[in-house]
């Protein structure tokens, strides 16, 4: 009986000792579990650093930093990652020698294997204790650096914010100008049109006052004006004025050596309408050329080809009305002036010519079916 008290006695402590290593396995199994649970946490971490260095470029080097300390942190879970291998080689080794020792129950004292077991077992459940507590640590301090990284996070969020709105005000300033440009261009717009009505305006006065010298010339030539014979006012010289300073101008075209030359020679080779004189009348040229009239000649404009024709479509500067009237008044004296010439007989003639029959004609041409009048321009 006493054998067999002895015999359960050590089948109890058989399975109390299997307990123990099944406790052993179970912290082994546990530990692998948070082993990979820490993998999860630093793969997790790593994965957002570098969502973070993409995001924010502006945070390099504090991403880098905490990439730095994360490595730390992992080699530190790497260190601790082998001294779990260490120690669970350790325990295998005491679970040999724990087997070794169940093996040699029967051959020696069983209370001091016992107590040797108890003993180890005791050591390992510090060990576990100290390595628990070390991932302890290991997972507050993971915590708190992803605590920092979202309040990086939140810091680096806050200052794109605000440079967006910069982004909006600078694009509400750009608008406003391009608004207050566009009305400009506007107002430049509408000054235009009026410019344009103010010219459609004049060039309605001037086609008026063209139309009134065309009916001026259909009423017929001016009645000749006759003198007293030898009177000084009968002489052909009572309508001639002086001649011009400078040099003579051109002879008329058909007329000298220089005719292939003149600037109106275009202008003279057109097909004139010949007056019809009566027979009767024995009136000196000199008769049918009217004086000029009094006061600066009025402007009209040059014909097409004539060099005063591109200094007239040179565009005018608003001046007063002082000024612009002198102004007209030296383009119509110097557009006469280029009109007057003197004949092969030295006979001074103003914008007209004598025809093959001597009789004066008074100086114009046809221009697109309408009869221009230059005598007065």
């Amino acid at each position: 009986s006493e054998a067999e008290a002895k015999a359960n006695a050590l089948q109890e402590k058989s399975q109390e000792a299997e307990r123990l290593a099944n406790e052993v396995a179970e912290a082994k199994n546990e530990a692998d579990a948070r082993r990979q649970e820490l993998e999860q946490l630093r793969n997790g971490m790593n994965a957002k650093a570098e969502a973070l260095a993409a995001t924010i470029s502006a945070a390099e080097a504090k991403a880098d930093a905490a990439q730095h300390d994360a490595d730390a942190k992992a080699e530190e879970l790497e260190r601790a990652n082998r001294l779990k291998a260490t120690r669970e080689a350790e325990l295998e080794e005491k679970k040999r020698e724990l087997e070794a020792l169940l093996q040699q129950k029967s051959d020696g004292d069983q209370e001091g294997v016992i107590a040797t077991i108890r003993d180890s077992l005791k050591h390992k459940e510090d060990e576990l204790a100290q390595v628990r507590q070390q991932l302890d640590e290991k997972e507050s301090t993971l915590s708190e650096r992803d605590r920092q990284l979202v309040e990086l996070q939140k810091a680096k969020d806050d200052e794109l914010a605000q440079i967006r709105q910069q982004l909006d005000e600078k694009d509400g300033a750009l608008s406003g100008a391009s608004e207050q440009q566009a009305a400009e261009l506007q107002k430049v717009r509408d000054e235009l049109a009026q410019a344009r009505q103010q010219l459609d305006d004049k060039d309605r006065e001037l086609g008026g006052a063209s139309e009134q010298q065309a009916a001026e010339l259909k009423k017929g030539p001016r009645p000749p004006v006759l003198a007293a014979q030898g009177s000084p006012a009968g002489s052909p010289q009572q309508f001639r004025p002086p001649p011009p300073a400078g040099p003579r101008p051109a002879p008329l075209p058909g007329r000298g050596a220089a005719a292939t030359s003149s600037p109106a020679l275009a202008v003279q080779q057109q097909p004139r309408p010949v007056q019809q004189q009566p027979a009767a009348q024995a009136t000196p040229a000199a008769a049918f050329r009217p004086p000029p009239p009094a006061g600066p000649r009025p402007t009209q404009p040059a014909p097409v080809g004539h060099p005063a024709y591109a200094a007239q479509q040179q565009p005018q500067t608003a001046y007063s009305a002082p000024v612009q009237q002198h102004q007209q008044q030296q383009q119509a004296y110097a557009y006469g002036q280029q009109q007057q010439y003197y004949d092969e007989s030295q006979q001074y003639q103003e914008g007209g010519y004598y025809d093959e029959s001597q009789q004066y004609q008074e100086g114009g041409y046809y221009d697109n079916g309408s009869y221009n009048n230059y005598q007065y321009q």
